[in-house]
């Protein structure tokens, strides 16, 4: 209900990110995936707060080695408001 029709279409870049880490998480490690989110994100028009790869029991931030079930996880603000979500790449 807070978001414009331009927002919601501004805020679609949330989802492609997240669908953009599943792509790559099978041949890229979690930092490249990461580096690589952060900079297409940036590419829209929301303000990012953070994207993280996380083990899904734990909720650690995964560096090294995928784990069954690891979750890209990202929150940026569309003007106001504060947009979560999150997607098992794994």
């Amino acid at each position: 209900k807070r978001l414009s029709d331009c927002n919601k279409l501004e805020s679609l870049i949330i989802h492609k990110t997240l669908l953009l880490a599943k792509e790559k998480s099978a041949v890229l490690n979690q930092i490249q995936v990461t580096n690589l989110c952060i900079d297409f994100f940036n590419s829209g028009n929301l303000k990012f707060e953070y994207f993280e790869i996380v083990d899904p029991l734990t909720l650690q931030t995964l560096t090294d080695t995928w784990v069954e079930g690891a979750t890209a996880c990202i929150v940026a603000f569309c003007g106001d408001v504060r947009l979560i979500d999150n997607l098992q790449l794994k």
